[in-house]
């Protein structure tokens, strides 16, 4: 259901001219990322609470979880940033109205999305790092 949603949202949007604003860009960054984890999160968290449930833990499960908690972690990282950009653009069209139309462009809030996303991915890689240097440690 999520998946068809945000699809329908995607093929609806450059048709309709009143879907086209500012606004539902920013939605639309937030709903990529709802996209990324309903295609790529749920099945991942889906196999591995099935070699879990299997009883299997061998080496393949030990790094298929380890990507399974950097993309989670990564998508958990977007969702929070969009929402922040989201709600600053929502609060410079009702505080600064007058400015808005100058301050807040399509084009920044596409750079805004893929800032979003570049931190995410240091944050889960950072991340990555720092938790296989405390089992090296260990």
């Amino acid at each position: 259901m999520d998946i068809a949603s945000v699809i329908s949202f995607f093929w609806l949007r450059p048709y309709n001219r009143r879907l086209r604003t500012k606004s539902n860009l920013s939605l639309a960054c937030l709903t990529t990322t709802d996209l990324v984890v309903g295609l790529v999160v749920q099945p991942l968290q889906i196999s591995h609470n099935s070699f879990i449930l299997k009883g299997e833990t061998g080496r393949i499960c030990g790094r298929q979880f380890k990507m399974t908690i950097a993309i989670t972690s990564s998508c958990f990282v977007a969702t929070l940033h969009h929402l922040v950009v989201l709600s600053a653009e929502r609060y410079l069209a009702i505080k600064h109205s007058f400015a808005y139309e100058n301050l807040v462009t399509k084009v920044r809030i596409i750079v805004a999305s893929g800032l979003v996303w570049a931190v995410a991915i240091i944050f889960s890689i950072a991340y990555s790092i720092a938790s296989q240097q405390t089992q090296n440690i260990s």
